[in-house]
Protein backbone atom coordinates (compact mmCIF):
# COMPACT_ATOMS: atom_id res chain seq x y z
CA UNK A 1 0.00 0.00 0.00
CA UNK A 2 1.33 3.59 -0.88
CA UNK A 3 0.36 6.61 0.34
CA UNK A 4 0.31 10.29 -1.20
CA UNK A 5 -0.26 13.35 -0.07
CA UNK A 6 0.11 17.07 -1.64
CA UNK A 7 0.17 20.11 -0.12
CA UNK A 8 0.77 23.49 -0.26
CA UNK A 9 2.66 25.30 2.70
CA UNK A 10 2.31 28.99 2.83
CA UNK A 11 5.79 30.59 3.91
CA UNK A 12 6.00 33.74 5.68
CA UNK A 13 8.12 34.84 2.76
CA UNK A 14 9.33 34.15 -0.89
CA UNK A 15 12.62 31.42 -0.82
CA UNK A 16 14.59 30.35 -3.31
CA UNK A 17 14.52 27.37 -5.02
CA UNK A 18 18.26 26.84 -3.88
CA UNK A 19 17.56 27.24 -0.52
CA UNK A 20 14.17 24.94 -0.87
CA UNK A 21 16.23 22.46 -2.96
CA UNK A 22 18.99 21.83 -0.23
CA UNK A 23 16.61 21.41 2.31
CA UNK A 24 14.75 18.56 0.71
CA UNK A 25 17.40 16.64 -0.77
CA UNK A 26 18.70 16.91 3.51
CA UNK A 27 14.95 15.84 4.92
CA UNK A 28 15.18 12.72 2.13
CA UNK A 29 18.09 11.57 2.80
CA UNK A 30 17.46 11.83 6.46
CA UNK A 31 14.49 9.66 5.81
CA UNK A 32 16.81 7.26 4.19
CA UNK A 33 19.18 7.19 6.94
CA UNK A 34 16.23 6.27 9.15
CA UNK A 35 14.87 3.89 6.60
CA UNK A 36 11.62 5.44 6.60
CA UNK A 37 9.91 4.26 3.52
CA UNK A 38 8.57 8.11 2.48
CA UNK A 39 10.28 10.88 0.81
CA UNK A 40 9.52 14.02 -1.10
CA UNK A 41 9.01 12.95 -4.48
CA UNK A 42 7.91 16.62 -5.96
CA UNK A 43 7.94 20.03 -5.21
CA UNK A 44 7.73 23.02 -6.52
CA UNK A 45 7.38 26.63 -5.46
CA UNK A 46 5.60 29.87 -6.27
CA UNK A 47 6.27 32.73 -4.63
CA UNK A 48 6.34 32.13 -0.88
CA UNK A 49 3.89 28.98 -1.78
CA UNK A 50 5.57 25.53 -1.64
CA UNK A 51 4.31 22.54 -3.27
CA UNK A 52 5.32 19.41 -2.28
CA UNK A 53 4.37 15.74 -3.17
CA UNK A 54 5.00 12.97 -0.14
CA UNK A 55 4.77 9.35 -1.20
CA UNK A 56 5.09 6.56 1.62
CA UNK A 57 4.41 3.42 2.06
CA UNK A 58 3.47 0.98 5.21
CA UNK A 59 5.62 1.76 8.14
CA UNK A 60 5.39 5.68 7.63
CA UNK A 61 2.54 7.32 5.98
CA UNK A 62 2.85 10.97 4.23
CA UNK A 63 0.16 12.19 6.68
CA UNK A 64 1.70 11.33 9.93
Amino acid sequence: MRFRLSATVKLSKPASEEVISKEIEDFNTRLSEKRVDAKIERWDIFGNNLNIEIVSGRKRRAHD
